[in-house]
């Protein structure tokens, strides 16, 4: 957010007042919609979605026929991925894993056929690793 201010602030001039608040103002109010709502894990008949902030937009999209395996795990956010947000793994064990998680220490770890890894964090990481499970049955059986 602030890098996208600086460019405004610094290439609106004194007479241009009116337009650097309006421009500031709508940062923040876009910064804020993007913020405030967190990430959101959705599951449906066809795919496991990431949506990011109040706006919901989505960031990662995992078909569920491309998953070839799903696991419970703990992991540490400060030691194994540097923190919480959106960031890939740096340790030994969650080298080449990205993590989306907002809080906590449980996730649910997909893997696509393809070898892609994704950690998804969860309140409920079994319940979550449940509903996908259920969802990719349901599909196979269609």
């Amino acid at each position: 957010m602030f890098v996208s201010v600086i460019p405004i602030l610094i290439l609106t001039r004194p007479q241009d007042d009116l337009y650097s608040i309006l421009a500031l103002s709508s940062i923040i109010a876009v910064a804020i919609g993007f913020l405030s709502g967190g990430l959101r894990v959705e599951v449906n008949d066809e795919s496991v979605k990431v949506k990011w902030g109040g706006l919901r937009f989505r960031i990662l999209r995992i078909p569920l026929d491309s998953i070839a395996s799903i696991e419970v795990n703990s992991f540490r956010p400060m030691r194994d991925f540097g923190g919480w947000g959106i960031k890939g793994g740096w340790t030994k064990n969650w080298k080449g894993v990205a993590g989306f998680f907002m809080s906590g220490t449980r996730g649910v770890l997909i893997q696509t056929k393809k070898g892609k890894k994704y950690l998804l964090g969860s309140d409920t990481p079994d319940r979550l690793a449940a509903v996908i499970r259920s969802r990719m049955e349901c599909r196979a059986t269609v």
